[in-house]
């Protein structure tokens, strides 16, 4: 069953920390972080060194990631990417981009905290400036929603990822989201198989002796 989750947030917000939780519980299989993605494929443009931050080749970074999100079809994978806008849908893009997360989870941070943790990280001062403004506005929250009227994303989960406490919290909830999707999908996945099934089995007719079960080969 693949279901793929996309999980944002200003970057300080704790992806990459409950991502390695998600998978560590069994709730993911497999993890993709957009940025690293993009530097070991040469899709980086240029780097900015006053906010230590990479512009991307989004076009071409598409071109190949898409096709490999469609193709993870097996296991729950997490996306892990600051900005959801990468995948906001143009007109050329047709529908490549429809249904493409099942899930876009949104991690939120109280301001102080946030900023606090920016600060332990050693962020530049402008970074931090512009990431809690962010944070502050909601963009990562409304760049998704927009993604969900869109139809890129299926549902957006918005949680608050400020303590520990939520922090764990948070895991059992995107748990039991994913369980949640997952269901349907694997029912999906089965009528699918079974309809193949039917179409792809040969029934004898009623003129001809009927197979016996050691000529009976099923197919995959």
């Amino acid at each position: 069953m693949g279901i793929r989750v996309l999980v944002t947030g200003t970057p300080g917000c704790g992806k990459s920390v409950i991502i390695e939780k998600l998978l560590s519980a069994e709730v993911v299989a497999d993890k993709l972080n957009i940025g690293q993605y993009a530097r070991e494929h040469g899709f980086v443009e240029s780097h900015n060194e006053e906010f230590d931050a990479d512009y991307l080749n989004e076009d071409d970074l598409l071109d190949k990631l898409i096709p490999s999100l469609r193709k993870h079809t097996a296991t729950a994978l997490a996306v892990e990417h600051h900005s959801p806008s990468l995948f906001d849908p143009i007109e050329e893009d047709g529908d490549r981009l429809n249904g493409l997360f099942d899930l876009i989870v949104v991690l939120r941070c109280e301001p102080s905290v946030h900023y606090t943790r920016m600060e332990t990280r050693g962020y530049d001062v402008n970074k931090m400036i512009e990431n809690n403004a962010a944070e502050v506005g909601s963009v990562c929250l409304d760049e998704s929603e927009r993604l969900k009227n869109a139809g890129v994303g299926v549902a957006v989960l918005e949680l608050d990822n400020s303590t520990e406490d939520q922090l764990d919290r948070n895991v059992e909830r995107i748990a039991a989201t994913v369980r949640g999707i997952g269901k349907p999908k694997a029912q999906e996945k089965a009528e699918e198989e079974e309809e193949e099934y039917d179409e792809d089995e040969d029934y004898p007719s009623s003129s001809e002796p009927e197979s016996s079960d050691d000529d009976y080969v099923e197919s995959d």
